[in-house]
């Protein structure tokens, strides 16, 4: 085995297995911060229906601007024809990711309470 094919394999199931190790506990976090927040807004008084309103509809939203985000970061690697393995390409991805992030956060804070 040459060192060139243990380098394919090794990155090749290396970012997969990371990725969804990573959103299996991004998953899981979720969850838990989810629930938690929602029984502290029943323990301080809010109504059912005033939680409902961070509910699905917000959720879609919050996924959807995420979405966008990635989505921009790849439409800009095909448009300026970078390669797909270098670090332009991979800056591109994070700042698309962290921009559609600080968006969510941004609509989070502004519209969530009303």
């Amino acid at each position: 085995m040459n060192s060139g094919t243990f380098q394919f394999w090794f990155f090749g199931m290396l970012v997969p297995v990371v990725g969804m190790l990573v959103c299996g506990a991004a998953l899981i976090v979720w969850i838990v911060m989810s629930q938690r927040t929602k029984r502290q807004a029943i323990a301080a008084g809010l109504d059912g229906a005033a939680y409902r309103g961070l509910g699905p509809r917000w959720m879609g939203l919050r996924i959807g601007v995420f979405c966008i985000g990635l989505g921009l970061a790849f439409s800009l690697i095909a448009a300026f024809d970078v390669k797909e393995d270098s670090a332009l390409a991979w800056g591109l991805i994070l700042l698309g990711t962290g921009a559609a992030l600080l968006a969510n956060h941004l609509l989070v804070r502004r519209y969530a309470a009303q």
